[in-house]
């Protein structure tokens, strides 16, 4: 999804809204989780993860410029 997608989807819903964030809890009960956006990095930089299975946030001290250099930049909304 794109931010411009984003703000399509935002423009008809209530602007005094709380913002959260869905997830699978991966329990027995099926729960979804929904904390709170607490921020948006709007320079955030994301790389796949083999271990992971999925995209995971670069911290500046935990790569190499060439690393970060490769990594894609993201709008991160943060919990």
């Amino acid at each position: 999804m794109t931010v411009q997608e984003l703000i399509e989807l935002l423009r008809y819903e209530d602007m005094d809204a709380e913002v959260h964030v869905t997830y699978s809890a991966n329990d027995h009960w099926r729960t979804v989780l929904a904390p709170p956006v607490r921020s948006v990095d709007g320079e955030a930089r994301i790389e796949r993860s083999d271990y992971h299975g999925t995209d995971t946030l670069l911290d500046d001290d935990d790569c190499d410029g060439e690393t970060y250099d490769k990594a894609r930049q993201v709008v991160a909304l943060r919990i």
